[in-house]
């Protein structure tokens, strides 16, 4: 019984795993600036993106989102690209499964002297399948595509490390 309580403790040390958040390159706290949208679809809207953002630090909980005053860092996001495409066709030539991508310029900056620390372009996805009606489903795959942009966003930026910045 000593035995395998001790190869447990072990394996779980070597893991890597550790209890609390820890900082990203001495970064704890980030804020998150207004979201800017530069693909022309009216659809999306910033402030719901920018919530789904600061959702996803929160639900990972790393480094804290904080207003632009206590924040050590502050990230900027630009949607540049919305693109959707078919991926597969009916037998009449329509297409009846679309993929939906968006992209956004995601810089990050030392909140005390504005180097930048992160600038990288990230995509989110989604695809759908044709359904009468298309612009509920289009809305619902933007949602979705969000969702997963900020997901990455928030993995690059916790994964960058910034070691020495």
């Amino acid at each position: 019984m000593m035995v395998w309580a001790g190869l447990c403790l072990f394996m779980i040390s070597g893991c890597g795993y550790r209890l609390g958040s820890m900082p990203v390159g001495n970064i704890r706290t980030i804020a998150i600036s207004q979201v800017e949208n530069k693909t022309g679809k009216t659809i999306i809207q910033e402030s719901s993106v920018a919530n789904a953002l600061i959702a996803a630090f929160n639900r990972d909980a790393t480094v804290k989102v904080a207003d632009k005053e206590l924040s050590e860092a502050q990230l900027f996001m630009t949607l540049t690209g919305y693109h959707q495409q078919a991926q597969s066709f009916s037998q009449n030539d329509v297409g009846d499964s679309f993929r939906l991508v968006l992209s956004a310029q995601v810089i990050v900056k030392r909140a005390s002297s504005g180097e930048v620390l992160l600038d990288k372009t990230i995509q989110g996805e989604a695809t759908y399948q044709d359904v009468s009606d298309q612009p509920e489903m289009e809305r619902i795959m933007l949602n979705t595509a969000v969702k997963k942009l900020c997901t990455d966003i928030v993995r690059t930026v916790i994964e960058s490390g910034w070691e020495g910045k």
